[in-house]
């Protein structure tokens, strides 16, 4: 997610410093192929994250069958088949609905058919910073491919991150702080086996985001992370 940002606002520096005030250009093709494979390696890295969770869970509840993919463990919850402990269950349904299978769609997208985010173009205004238009398919799961539409909603690569990375934070919180004993004080050993965007014109279908703040990414980060850390002592104290 950093990486992204830092190669966004470096390449949409370097543009702005030779283009004209009011024009919109595309990036050069290593530029839009180096943003992709920062999305790519983002999805890819998140959805690990999401299996990351079925050893910590297969090591709680040994006596249980359990998937390696946290999709099928969604799909065994709700069919009955997989019975875990509430609230665990409940909350691994609402991450999943809300944000976990989005992720997976754009993932899968992304490992099998095509580099996800448009061909990015900067937009270097009269006055103000130059902006980035770079959006993702918001039908990713659409086949074939050639169905998939990019306006309305327009999905920008940069929000999209933030808030999967943000939700997919606190959901591994949430769930390792229900699988871990607060009366115990041995470690659980897993199993092994923003800002608003700009709109370019009127009619035209097309916004731009204005460029991350990579301080502003560390400072939401911290944030979230401040506050797991402030629940999860105050349930240790109530323990």
């Amino acid at each position: 997610m950093f990486d992204l940002a830092r190669d966004q606002i470096a390449i949409v520096s370097a543009k702005a410093a030779v283009e004209k005030p009011g024009t919109i250009s595309e990036l050069r093709e290593s530029q839009r192929n180096m943003l992709g494979y920062r999305l790519d390696a983002f999805l890819d890295a998140a959805r690990r994250a999401q299996n990351g969770l079925i050893p910590y869970l297969r090591r709680k509840f040994p006596d249980l069958r359990i998937n390696k993919s946290l999709a099928k463990v969604v799909g065994h919850i709700t069919k009955g088949t997989l019975a875990l402990p509430e609230p665990l269950k409940s909350d691994i349904l609402a991450y999943w609905d809300a944000h976990g299978a989005t992720l997976k769609s754009y993932r899968d997208l992304s490992q099998h058919y095509l580099i996800v985010g448009t061909e990015a173009k900067v937009f270097v205004p009269s006055e103000g910073h130059p902006a980035l238009m770079f959006c993702l398919p918001n039908n990713p799961s659409a086949r074939p491919i050639s169905n998939l539409r990019y306006d309305n909603p327009q999905v920008h690569v940069q929000d999209f991150v933030r808030e999967q990375f943000l939700h997919l934070l606190v959901f591994c919180y949430s769930i390792l702080e229900q699988l871990l004993d607060p009366q115990s004080t041995s470690a659980l050993i897993p199993a092994i086996g923003g800002r608003t965007p700009l709109r370019i014109g009127l009619g035209a279908g097309t916004e731009a985001y204005p460029l991350p703040d990579v301080g502003d990414i560390e400072n939401h980060v911290q944030s979230t992370l401040n506050k797991l850390h402030a629940h999860f002592n105050a349930k240790r104290c109530d323990a």
